[in-house]
């Protein structure tokens, strides 16, 4: 890895509230499982306490954009 990844990496692994952002994606995840909606109910009020409001609805959008793409493959075989 580059000298400059290495350090992206690190700043990032640094953030104050890493944690707590993955516990909120996590706890998002299976509320979404289990009831079908409600993720941002459960992530943005915790991820606006670490992240700019912009940068927390992206995040929730990537989820979002990301997180169900792995059914596609399955519903179209």
């Amino acid at each position: 890895m580059p000298e400059a990844e290495v350090h992206l990496l690190w700043q990032a692994l640094q953030f104050e509230g890493l944690y707590w952002l993955v516990f909120a994606a996590v706890v998002a995840g299976l509320v979404r499982g289990f009831s079908g909606f409600g993720t941002n109910l459960v992530f943005l009020p915790l991820s606006g306490q670490f992240l700019p409001p912009f940068w927390a609805l992206l995040t929730l959008v990537m989820m979002n954009l990301i997180g169900p793409a792995s059914q596609l493959a399955a519903s179209a075989s």
